[in-house]
């Protein structure tokens, strides 16, 4: 199921509004994947990103964020552990450690961050590289033992609760903003 029409929140240039309009599908290459967006989380680093550059290989105009949720479109010619059709979540580690620390049972957050200082005490830490997350036993872990299935069952709830600014592209600048 290839998606038939690409929309996209896009930043024109540092210290500008997003533009919600059209964007190019880009299929996917031997080893990625392309995800229909059902949600977008908007993470200090967008919020940032918006007023200035802080990257010099940041090229402008781009699309901001990196945590979604949504549905597995298109896989490339080497992926075997997706397929069109999957529900999947992708997200930033460092926002796990709140929802972690709610969570019953072994509190754990591998991150590809430097581990804060002032993460919970009850919770525990290991930073590892992202490169190396897919031959890691950390990815077997969550992403093939547990997250499927538990999302499956209806077991995993995420904690706290979002706060949801709105619906839709359009809303993407006022959780900017907010």
């Amino acid at each position: 199921m290839k998606i038939s029409s690409n929309t996209a929140a896009w930043q024109p240039k540092p210290g500008s509004p997003l533009e919600v309009k059209p964007a190019p599908y880009t299929s996917p290459s031997e080893n990625e994947i392309v995800i229909k967006n059902a949600a977008v989380a908007v993470n200090p680093i967008d919020w940032k990103l918006q007023d200035e550059a802080l990257f010099d290989w940041l090229q402008y105009p781009l699309i901001l964020g990196d945590d979604v949720a949504g549905e597995v479109v298109e896989v490339g010619s080497g992926v075997s552990r997706f397929k069109p059709g999957d529900r999947v979540l992708i997200g930033d580690p460092e926002a796990c450690y709140e929802v972690v620390d709610k969570c019953i049972g072994n509190k754990f957050v591998s991150t590809t961050l430097p581990i804060p200082e002032n993460k919970p005490s009850t919770v525990n830490a290991k930073q590892i590289f992202g490169s190396t997350l897919k031959d890691n036993e950390v990815s077997q872990a969550v992403y093939v033992d547990f997250l499927a299935k538990a999302l499956a069952e209806g077991s995993y709830v995420a904690a706290p609760e979002p706060w949801v600014i709105g619906k839709g592209l359009e809303s993407i600048q006022a959780g900017l903003e907010a």
